[in-house]
């Protein structure tokens, strides 16, 4: 029989929490701010950015189960754009076009996190409002 799991409140993180750092991620932090500032105001660096926000917004769907697309799909997504006439037809699935709204809505709500990350947008009720309705829009 399963172990009944128990609730408990969040933890803060103890006071030693630098000991769960993981000295190799130091390294690939630092390659990644000197390639970065190599790469600034280019193509290639913007190119990356939107490439990677669309995969995170599309894995999001995926690892919720809120849609199940096959790799070469999500890639196609990722390399040419949502869009919904890419998006096969699915029996008892979602359609192709509510498919494409729901990233596109995790699409903004990651556009609104990385904004409050990066000091360009304050942590208040309209922020979050904003993620709650987009996150949960099209499901």
């Amino acid at each position: 029989m399963p172990e009944e799991y128990r609730w408990r409140s969040i933890e803060d993180l103890p006071a030693s929490a630098s000991d769960l750092l993981d000295g190799e991620l130091n390294v690939l932090r630092e390659h990644w701010r000197e390639t970065a500032q190599e790469l600034s105001g280019t193509d290639a660096l913007r190119n990356f950015v939107v490439r990677m926000h669309r995969r995170w917004a599309i894995e999001t769907g995926q690892i919720e189960g809120v849609y199940n697309l096959d790799r070469g799909l999500t890639e196609t997504l990722i390399d040419r754009g949502i869009d919904a006439a890419l998006i096969p037809h699915q029996d008892g699935a979602k359609t192709p076009e509510h498919i494409a709204a729901i990233i596109t809505d995790h699409a903004n709500v990651l556009d609104g996190l990385f904004a409050f990350v990066k000091g360009e947008r304050r942590a208040t009720t309209p922020l979050w409002s904003h993620c709650f309705t987009n996150y949960n829009a099209e499901r």
